[in-house]
């Protein structure tokens, strides 16, 4: 059986939005939004650096929320790699150390010392990340609403089109959903970014293929919201998961990360 962090379980980085140049550093979110994966994709081809806040309500407390935290960095540049430099995340005046993670594939940075950062609740994030004294990202960035409601087929076949709809409060900036089916020895998942009001949405038929009989699945939509400075962006998302493994169905958060880092 194929490892389930796999999916939608393990958090990394991703962060979204449309094909710009633009270097605004000023406060407010970008009016732009994420309507199809073309837009995403011209997106990669302009950022140095990628980075993401999953936000989890699941284990939001009365006076502390939950994120874990991310970053890519794209540029081909040796001096990434040097242990000498220090990186910072900071959140509404908090700071957060970071560590390097370099899998000499691509370069990573996390929050040194555990896996998630605790924040006081709030509607909104100042964030900034250093490297040394420069400046990577600076910008103030709404948190989106939770989607909740994911509502799905309880046995989906994928030789169909296939629906699933959920609710949210608020529109964000971007609106990724994902589909998986699983076998024994068999792996295959859809994914796409839709414009952020829609709150259904159908996958076509055959978009999924297993080989084999289909034992688990999973269904995913993430809610971002995204601010770019200079080349690099930084993204605040919340996202749920419905999905059936070990004869059970389970209901989690989802990062947008989970959701590409599956798109076949």
């Amino acid at each position: 059986m194929i490892t389930r962090c796999k999916y939608l379980l393990v958090l990394l980085v991703l962060v979204f939005g449309l094909l710009s140049c633009s270097n605004d550093d000023n406060n407010d979110n970008t009016d732009s939004v994420v309507e199809t994966m073309g837009q995403y994709y011209d997106l990669l081809l302009y950022s140095d650096w990628w980075f993401e806040l999953s936000v989890r309500d699941s284990m939001q407390t009365s006076t502390d929320m939950y994120a874990y935290f991310y970053a890519h960095c794209s540029l081909n540049n040796p001096n990434l790699n040097n242990p000498q430099d220090v990186y910072t995340l900071t959140i509404n005046s908090r700071e957060y150390p970071l560590t390097i993670d370099n899998d000499f594939k691509s370069f990573y940075l996390r929050l040194l010392g555990t896996d998630y950062a605790v924040i006081p609740i709030c509607t909104s994030m100042d964030i900034k990340v250093q490297k040394n004294a420069a400046i990577l990202f600076s910008g103030v960035i709404s948190i989106p609403s939770q989607p909740t409601n994911l509502l799905v087929s309880a046995n989906p076949d994928f030789t169909r089109p296939l629906s699933f709809s959920w609710s949210l409060n608020n529109d964000s900036q971007m609106q990724m959903v994902q589909a998986y089916g699983e076998s024994s020895w068999d792996y295959d998942s859809w994914a796409d970014a839709i414009a952020p009001s829609k709150r259904s949405v159908i996958i076509p038929e055959y978009s999924i293929c297993i080989d084999d009989s289909l034992e688990d699945w999973g269904f995913a939509v993430v809610e971002g919201n995204y601010k770019e400075y200079q080349n690099n962006l930084f993204c605040i998302s919340k996202g749920l998961v419905k999905m059936k493994y070990a004869k059970a169905t389970h209901q989690e958060s989802a990062s947008i990360l989970s959701v590409m880092k599956n798109r076949k």
